[in-house]
């Protein structure tokens, strides 16, 4: 038999160690794991039996203190994958037509079975329970008492390291007869062609096997996960059907297996086109591929709305995109236009607006002020208590100190004016009372005594000099709220505070500032605007009648609308680095400052600009970064990664609805997977996965997994970009 298979040139294990594979854990979970060996340049390559040369990689370990990637033995499936498991399926037991009961140590995990449904036979992929049973059984005999009862902390104990193995029929049945878990008659019947055979003959169902060796150099024993295909899998002809089962056992197969080795028979090597011209050392496979990309008529869009940006005269544009471009997105669609507002003042007027102690007082004690002088006693009273006593406390006191004193002078200057009145009044009382008499029109009563006269003239007095005290309390007024406004145009602000009219609000408090005191102001806030480029997002839209006819016929040509848009403002110097559009109307915005410092956002599109104003997003040091950097998003994991291009640096967040985008732990340093000079030149995450695909300046295109921050083993060399 030939050697181009044997089970130690494909793993190389650690023969240092005489453990079995199952190593108890329970000392340090995750410390200790079964070592396996890895694939090299020029050593332990699989070959077919044309001994055609595969090239794989050397990829090195995550540490373990740092590394999740150890899977435990009953790691579920992918649950996020579209294709069914169904594990409460019954599979029919015929272990004389079956022939995973005639190999040694294999145990079924996934199953392919047909079933009658309502619209007939339909293929499911099942768990097997017996099989997978038995095998948990090996490794702990009360792990598993059914399927239903599973002790899972004894589980823990144990950890595997499988290695998937998938390929051509007649390589698997050679690997299987070199690690001694079959015999020649079972080899032969597992090359039976199962498509002209009779229903009794023994066979081999399609699907994902555990295959645990024999003792082998060092009594360590090795699992494999083997992928056994149906008839036609591998052929560029294979029917729809045998394609979708090709692929989901595959995904499931990587995904079990951080090691995945491929057989390949003569007759598949054959149909391999090698690139005899590349001299490297490694030697690189193309594979011919059949097209199969149909193009047909797209749609076309018309807006007068769609237009360039006009960049003025001090070029201020020349940091910003000035074409209208598209937004990523998964789910939505749609563009986004870029607008420069000049600098302008903006005005925020109110009548009688509500304010709350705290407001006020924020405003007068940092706005310039432009106080009217008509306003009343009381209101300026109010805002010398709310804060304009505290900002101005000399001039403000010393307005007090005049007003009372005004005050006093008046009220002693009536009394004394009505006291001489009063005493007059009695000296000349006969003469006075003549004329007074005379003046009243017959059948009036005569005045009889002085003192209804007296009060009368006190009060006209009172009046007279009540209004000489409030034309100086209105001199003194206007005087302190000029000085308050010049004195408050002597330091730069940002807003102007006009107030004309002030009064308590309803249910307040008269004196002091509690929580419970408000008041009502009438005025304008302005505010000097910064220049400003207004960038509005144009959503794409289909009507009701076009939404029916896709759904009826997808090849529908149909007519988008631009009927929805939102806008919002960023200061001159930034920049939008990326904007993709989310369901529900979200976006996600990433922002650049003048010094290169990055902001991250994902709002609704109507809070977006409320969220740029209040800065309430995820900065990113430009410094930690780096200065070339790529970003990607996965709208299904909520998952933002910013790969640092030159430093070779993985940044990963995860979006919480409470808390934000938050760091996915600390970097993963990439340095170790690149040679020197390399730098990354693209980056996407793999949808629904927390996986992302790389390409570097090599033009060479790999999978990083998150779980086990390491590089599967696959690589595809994007001979155009190079």
């Amino acid at each position: 038999m030939s050697d181009s298979c044997k089970p130690p040139d494909l793993v190389q294990v650690d023969t240092t160690d005489d453990e079995d594979l199952y190593v108890p854990s329970g000392i340090d979970k995750g410390k200790r794991r079964a070592e396996g060996g890895f694939f090299s340049h020029d050593g332990g390559h699989f070959q077919s039996t044309t001994s055609a040369r595969f090239s794989t990689q050397t990829v090195p370990q995550a540490d373990d203190a740092g590394s999740d990637s150890d899977v435990s033995l009953y790691e579920s499936l992918d649950s996020a994958s579209d294709d069914q498991i169904d594990a409460g399926v019954p599979v029919p037991q015929h272990h004389e037509l079956d022939l995973a009961y005639s190999v040694k140590g294999m145990y079924r995990i996934l199953d392919l079975i047909t079933e009658q449904g309502n619209g007939g036979l339909v293929d499911k992929i099942i768990i097997s329970q017996n099989s997978l049973e038995a095998f948990i059984t090996t490794v702990d005999p009360g792990a598993c008492a059914s399927m239903t009862k599973v002790n899972f902390k004894v589980l823990d104990n144990y950890i595997i390291k499988p290695v998937g193995v998938y390929g051509s029929k007649e390589e698997i049945v050679r690997f299987l007869s070199e690690l001694g878990v079959i015999d020649d008659p079972i080899a032969t019947q597992l090359l039976v062609d199962t498509e002209t055979d009779s229903p009794t003959t023994p066979t081999l169902r399609s699907g994902l096997y555990i295959i645990r060796t024999t003792e082998q150099t060092g009594n360590i024993k090795q699992i494999f996960v083997l992928y056994w295909p149906e008839p036609g899998t591998w052929d560029d002809s294979a029917a729809l059907s045998i394609r979708h089962h090709r692929v989901t056992f595959m995904r499931y197969l990587t995904k079990m297996c951080d090691q995945v080795v491929a057989l390949i028979s003569s007759e598949h090597a054959q149909t391999i086109v090698w690139n005899e011209n590349d001299e490297d050392d490694n030697d690189t496979l193309e594979v011919d591929q059949e097209e199969s990309v149909t193009v047909r008529e797209g749609f076309k869009v018309a807006s007068d709305r769609i237009t360039l940006l006009e960049a003025n005269g001090d070029g201020l544009t020349n940091n910003h995109p000035v074409k209208p471009f598209l937004l990523f997105g998964e789910a939505s669609q749609g563009l986004m236009t870029v607008r420069y507002q000049e600098a302008r003042l903006v005005a925020d007027t109110f009548r009688a607006r509500t304010y709350n102690p705290l407001q006020l007082e924020g405003y007068l004690r940092s706005d310039c002020l432009r106080l009217s002088e008509s306003l009343d006693d009381e209101g300026l009273r109010m805002l010398v208590r709310s804060g304009l006593g505290k900002r101005f406390p000399q001039e403000c006191n010393q307005w007090k100190h005049e007003s009372n004193a005004v005050q006093e002078l008046s009220r002693s200057r009536a009394e004394a004016e009505i006291a001489r009145t009063q005493a007059k009044l009695q000296d000349d009382y006969p003469n006075l009372g003549r004329f007074l008499h005379q003046a009243i029109s017959s059948g009036e009563r005569a005045v009889q005594s002085p003192e209804p006269l007296s009060k009368l003239i006190a009060t006209g007095i009172e009046r007279e000099y009540a209004s000489l005290e409030e034309e100086e309390q209105r001199k003194l007024r206007a005087d302190l709220i000029r000085r308050l406004n010049n004195m408050s145009k002597q330091t730069p602000h940002t807003h102007v505070l006009h107030i004309t009219a002030v009064e308590q609000a309803n249910g307040s408090h008269y004196f002091g500032s509690s929580p419970s005191t408000s008041y009502r102001i009438s005025g304008s806030r302005e505010s000097q605007e910064d220049p400003m480029v207004i960038y509005t997002v144009y959503l794409m839209n289909h009507a009701t009648q076009d939404q029916h006819e896709l759904e009826l016929n997808p090849t529908t040509i149909s007519s988008p609308r631009f009927k929805f848009t939102h806008s919002f403002k960023l200061p001159q110097g930034h920049s939008v680095v990326r904007a993709q559009l989310l369901e529900d109307d979200k976006l996600l915005l990433v922002v650049a400052d003048r010094n290169g410092n990055l902001t991250v956002y994902l709002e609704g599109l109507a809070g977006v600009d409320g969220a740029i104003q209040r800065g309430r997003g995820k900065a990113l040091n430009r410094e930690k970064v780096g200065q070339d950097f790529l970003l990607a998003y996965d709208e299904s994991k909520r998952m933002l990664g910013v790969v640092s291009s030159d430093r070779l640096l993985l940044h990963i967040f995860v979006f919480d609805d409470a808390r934000g985008f938050q760091a996915l732990g600390s970097s993963t340093n990439l340095t170790a997977w690149y040679n020197e000079g390399s730098s990354i030149r693209h980056a996407c995450f793999i949808s629904g996965t927390e996986e992302l695909l790389l390409v570097d300046s090599q033009a060479q295109a790999r999978v990083f997994s998150l779980p086990a921050l390491r590089f599967r083993w696959a690589a595809l060399v994007l001979f155009w970009l190079i």
